[in-house]
């Protein structure tokens, strides 16, 4: 069952904080087992903002951009939503290139963890 685990659950509760254990995701079915995790979390927690810590991350294939803009998707649905932190420099820069950082809420890393209310 372990063999199947691709994420760590950092904090649970209305904020929800998911880190993939992974530095290279970038099977496809590893990407896929990654997202149904993603989806399972998001929709069986109160979580009203799903925090997913990217600090592990080296690479991020299309097909991981494409499930982050669904699970996007999803949580907006509900008024919940997905914020990305932990970012390396060339994850970024493909955010910066595809536009998505305009879609995704991204924390820098300088940020402290509780929201600001503006």
């Amino acid at each position: 069952m372990n063999a199947y685990r691709r994420l760590e659950l950092l904090e649970c509760g209305p904020r929800t904080i998911i880190r993939p254990l992974s530095c290279r995701l970038v099977q496809r079915d590893e990407i896929e087992g990654l997202a149904r995790q993603w989806n399972y979390v998001a929709d069986l927690t109160e979580c009203q903002t799903l925090v997913i810590d990217c600090s592990n991350l080296e690479v991020m294939s299309t097909v991981m951009l494409s499930k982050l803009v669904l699970l996007q998707q999803r949580l907006e649905q509900r008024g919940a939503e997905l914020v990305l932190r932990g970012i390396h420099e060339g994850i970024r820069g493909v955010l910066n290139w595809t536009q998505l950082d305009r879609l995704f809420a991204i924390q820098e890393d300088d940020q402290e963890e509780v929201a600001v209310v503006a």
